[in-house]
């Protein structure tokens, strides 16, 4: 009886010894921790976004950013034709410091601004000035000819619908989602896209001028 006792002994410690329940739940751990590791990765090396960028100089990359009419928002990305057929895009011109003067063709005080405006476009390198005329019943003569009496010579073009491509709002025209009630209504946008300045009247080439060297100096 001793002797049998012994063999199943011998027997037990021969055969091979199966992973515990802790070691395979252990394993299965791992495994999925890798998985998600890997899928992580190729998520981002493949979605298309600069490696170490800084997604909020670029509002196109980032879907939550903050565009608005107010200081510091981004401004309202927009396309419009101008006067001589070409088109002109707002975000097309980062790195550059943009005017945008909401405009028409009947406001007096909006000539005034022409004359403060052609001192900033011969008295400064990389800014980018555009007038919008957000009179409806303009047509694109009318807007050609006040552009030659004024002998302005950076871009003018009419408002529309659906001007605005991202932070629009009501039909998307410039009027409507820049809330020009009141003209002329002029922002000065800077090199990131963001709103350094709005005002509402006539803003003198002084004020202007102490401005874009501001942005131009940061």
């Amino acid at each position: 009886m001793a002797k049998r006792r012994t063999n199943r002994s011998k027997k037990k410690e021969e055969e091979p010894a199966g992973m515990s329940p802790q070691v395979i739940n252990a394993l299965i751990a791992t495994i999925i921790v890798v998985i998600i590791l890997v899928t992580a990765l190729n998520f981002h090396l493949f979605d298309g976004s600069p490696s170490g960028g800084d997604s909020s100089t670029n509002p196109a990359a980032n879907p939550a950013v903050n565009y608005g009419i107010k200081v510091g928002d981004y401004a309202p990305d927009f396309t419009v034709t101008e006067v001589g057929g070409m088109t002109f895009k707002l975000s097309n011109y980062r790195g550059n410091v943009v005017i945008l003067d909401l405009m028409a063709t009947w406001c007096t005080p909006c000539g005034q601004e022409m004359q403060y405006l052609n001192d900033i476009y011969y008295s400064y390198t990389g800014v980018t000035i555009i007038s919008v005329d957000i009179e409806s019943s303009d047509t694109n003569d009318v807007l050609a000819q006040y552009k030659a009496n004024h002998q302005a010579n950076w871009a003018f073009a009419l408002d529309k619908r659906d001007a605005v491509t991202a932070g629009g709002t009501g039909d998307n025209s410039l009027g409507i989602t820049y809330q020009a009630y009141s003209i002329p209504s002029l922002y000065i946008i800077d090199q990131n896209g963001k709103i350094a300045y709005q005002n509402t009247g006539v803003t003198d080439s002084q004020t202007l001028g102490s401005i874009i060297q501001q942005l131009q100096s940061s």
